[in-house]
């Protein structure tokens, strides 16, 4: 090769052409340069061998300083000691660039002009999706509307993930589940139907729903709230802990233990303000709510007045984010100034946010029906899981332990119970 001595072959296969890897090969040439312990370097291109602005001008400032050449296998000969090889090279590096950033921003085009089709895009096969995205597996479809149905109501997601895996189930790309692949999974909107670009809901999706949009703004409302405890790998193991309230303060309670007998109880979860037995309280909260449940209008309870139109609600949020859509076409348009397209759009987004709150509503009667159903509702509720229990009083009940006089009796005036139907 133009008897030239290699003196070392550096590789960097792996490093990404937009240029913010780091590159210990190119690295390691320039300390050979400064070294002068080489006179030319050849490369494929000129564009592998700097991939942005910054790696050029280093490149052409040490090879100047030691009058090395740069061979091209797909170019000329660059001489950096000349104005004119330097000239080239800077050229070269910008041509490069250039194509780069055309080809992104043809990327981001495509996969915007994508996002407001509805139409999928993905370099995996989603779960519970075929491989095009397009259509439902209904083995895993239904696993997951399962999954939204139980977590609504209280399911742990750690325990959701301990059922899948027991179960066999694995992810698209056969992996076992874990607590966050499956949080993940729940807050994806596509399961919704829902198109999302850069984080961002714009509209409705071309492929099918696995879960209409109330439930998934139900769950995404419990995934995200900073209230929501799960404590110990997402296992909710006491009947009122982080749901009741303390009286006081109002925190919530957590458990605590005797170290002496180890006797339950609740605690403050703020200050020492108050100290109940647990079996104590349990006992009476469950005989109250039994005793709701097996009233002779118990059925009504199914009714929930407060919940939702859930139907007119992603109506109107598929209107908004159109609306929202035909904004940017009028500014485009000069039909709206920068002012009117921002007053506009704030008025806009804070309407779909308030929509988005309501679906988020969780209807109440999934909750109840097995219990309001049952003949025997004391049988049932000792098969209920402690998830499910949690979210029985959460729906009928706000619970709130007051302190009481000391002594051997237990005193149900110090739990104070109001029915949400009355609040």
């Amino acid at each position: 090769m133009r008897g030239w001595e290699i003196v070392e072959t550096i590789e960097e296969n792996d490093v990404s052409a937009a240029g913010k890897a780091a590159r210990p090969g190119f690295e390691r040439l320039l300390r050979l340069i400064d070294d002068g312990a080489v006179d030319a370097v050849v490369a494929w291109a000129l564009d592998r061998l700097t991939r942005n602005r910054r790696d050029t001008v280093r490149l052409i400032e040490a090879a100047q300083k030691r009058g090395t050449v740069v061979a091209l296998v797909r170019g000329s000969d660059l001489d950096m000691s000349t104005t004119s090889g330097r000239l080239v090279a800077d050229l070269l590096a910008a041509t490069a660039r250039a194509e780069i950033d055309q080809k992104a921003e043809r990327q981001v085009r495509a996969a915007r002009q994508r996002a407001d089709l509805g139409k999928a895009w993905t370099s995996r096969r989603p779960f519970a999706y075929s491989p095009d995205g397009m259509a439902l597996v209904d083995t895993e479809a239904a696993r997951l509307a399962e999954a939204y149905a139980e977590f609504v109501v209280g399911k742990p997601i750690a325990e959701i993930a301990r059922e899948w895996n027991a179960a066999g189930v694995r992810s698209s790309t056969g992996a076992e589940w874990s607590q966050p692949s499956v949080h993940q999974l729940l807050r994806n909107p596509r399961n919704a139907a829902l198109r999302a670009y850069r984080g961002e809901i714009v509209g409705p999706a071309a492929w099918p729903p696995v879960v209409d949009e109330a439930t998934y703004r139900a769950a995404l409302a419990r995934l995200t709230s900073p209230e929501r405890r799960t404590g110990g790998g997402g296992q909710a193991r006491y009947l009122l802990t982080g749901l009741a309230l303390c009286g006081l303060c109002g925190a919530t309670v957590r458990k605590g233990q005797r170290p002496r007998d180890g006797v339950a109880f609740y605690r403050c979860g703020k200050a020492q303000h108050l100290s109940r037995t647990l079996e104590h309280v349990d006992r009476f909260v469950v005989d109250v709510i039994l005793g709701r449940l097996a009233r002779p209008d118990a059925a009504d309870l199914l009714i929930d007045h407060q919940a939702p139109d859930t139907v007119g609600l992603t109506r109107e949020a598929e209107e908004v984010r159109k609306r929202l859509d035909t904004l940017a076409v009028e500014f485009a348009d000069g039909a709206l100034t920068g002012s009117q397209l921002r007053a506009a759009t704030e008025r806009l987004r804070a309407r779909l946010t308030e929509l988005e709150q309501q679906m988020a509503h969780g209807s109440r009667a999934p909750v109840l029906r097995a219990l309001v159903a049952a003949p025997d509702i004391r049988a049932e509720w000792e098969r209920t899981p402690v998830h499910r229990q949690r979210a029985v009083i959460d729906a009928l009940a706000v619970v709130t332990l007051l302190r009481a006089a000391r002594g051997p009796r237990f005193d149900p005036s110090s739990v104070d119970i109001v029915w949400r139907d009355q609040t």
